[in-house]
């Protein structure tokens, strides 16, 4: 089994229930896992020899490593978003041949900075916007002329940049996150080993209309970002070499954090109580297992944007006519691929703004709704008064 992106994802609470879990399925269904991310967690232990590492030398490899610094300087003091704008269009002017990539922890942030790039910028660069909220099939065509260009380029985005895409950027600007977050990132900075060191430069955003609250505590767990805190801790400038060790540190203190979630959810699925599980209540709150945690429910939408999206479209619907329910789930799956290039999850909240939601299928904004709900930079049209929405 090939466990790619989604151990990282993994919070840290649960991190004993996954590791009893996978023990036992390696033990009784002898199962083998491979786990590869440059960012492996404290789930397993290498000196108790719960997992070892293919590459015998990876401390030795990254030594090695000289590609880029992260500046951490700016995450000792708080920056607006306003203030963002203006150092960030000293940093383009001053670093004039150089790649930008830009990572906001929120939609509203990131649109509001990529609104200003484009206003700013167009004429010197090529400018790009990445987030969930452009559909799948237009993030892949974006991120594919990304790679192509020669040009000059201004990147925004959200943190789903840190999930595998594979892009190189001279100078890269984060708001603040956890440090494994802040690993990925620095990840599409000179990732093919340029002439030149980059440089990824870390700030601390915050909101000035709710007390100065900073944008990274709507997205991430305190403790991730008390953890980071810690291990970035004095730290001003950073080199490659260092980032194992920091990672190291981070997920120590993560560990530190105690299991008494996953023991609990342990206690009813070793008596096969799995109801209960699902539905574990500590402190009197009801609390379902999650691997990934959100705060409001979402909807996934279809979104009929061009001629190619209207053929798919029909044939889904030519496809529910089928009267025989294996076939029918038959044909589903074979189209699910071309289907969900035009699907995004968004927050209920937002989609009923626009229209009413579809209980029974999947909610269809059809060509005739585009124009007023999906703008051709930024993607669904939100009223963005919640800063959470990512």
């Amino acid at each position: 089994m090939n466990i790619t992106r989604t151990i990282t994802s993994i919070p840290h609470k649960y991190w004993k229930l996954v590791r009893e879990t996978f023990r036992a399925m390696a033990l009784y269904l002898n199962c083998r896992f491979i786990f590869m991310t440059a960012t492996m967690p404290l789930i397993f232990s290498e000196e108790d020899s719960e997992i070892y590492e293919l590459a015998k030398a990876k401390r030795k490899y990254f030594e090695e490593f000289n590609r880029i610094s992260i500046d951490a300087e700016r995450l000792h003091s708080k920056m607006t978003i306003e203030d963002f704008k203006v150092f960030l269009a000293d940093e383009i002017y001053r670093y004039e041949e150089d790649d930008f990539l830009i990572v906001l922890n929120t939609i509203k942030t990131s649109i509001d900075v990529f609104s200003f790039i484009k206003e700013e910028f167009e004429e010197e660069a090529e400018i790009y916007y990445l987030s969930t909220n452009i559909i799948p099939k237009e993030r892949l065509d974006r991120i594919k002329n990304i790679k192509l260009s020669k040009n000059r380029k201004i990147i925004v985005s959200t943190q789903m940049i840190e999930a595998g895409v594979d892009i190189d950027i001279d100078r890269v600007y984060r708001d603040f996150g956890p440090m494994d977050s802040i690993n990925q990132t620095a990840g599409r900075c000179n990732r093919e080993w340029g002439d030149k060191k980059g440089i990824v430069t870390l700030v601390n955003l915050v909101n000035e209309n709710h007390h100065d609250k900073s944008f990274a505590s709507y997205i991430y767990d305190s403790i991730l970002m008390e953890e980071t805190k810690s291990a970035l801790k004095d730290k001003v400038m950073i080199e490659e070499k260092e980032i194992l060790q920091l990672g190291e540190s981070y997920y120590r203190g993560l560990k530190a954090h105690g299991n008494d979630e996953s023991e609990g959810l342990l206690n009813y699925i070793r008596e096969l109580r799995y109801k209960e599980a699902f539905e574990y209540k500590e402190d009197k709150n009801k609390q379902t297992f999650e691997l990934i945690e959100q705060d409001f429910k979402t909807v996934d939408v279809f979104i009929e944007v061009d001629d190619e999206a209207s053929k798919v479209l029909e044939e889904y619907r030519n496809i529910k006519q089928i009267k025989n329910r294996f076939e029918r789930k038959r044909q589903l799956n074979k189209q699910k691929k071309d289907f969900y290039k035009y699907v995004l999850s968004l927050p209920e909240q937002a989609v009923k703004k626009h229209i009413e939601i579809d209980e029974k299928e999947i909610t269809i904004i059809s060509r005739e709704m585009v124009c007023s709900t999906y703008d051709e930079d930024t993607g669904f049209i939100r009223e963005l008064e919640k800063d959470y929405f990512i």
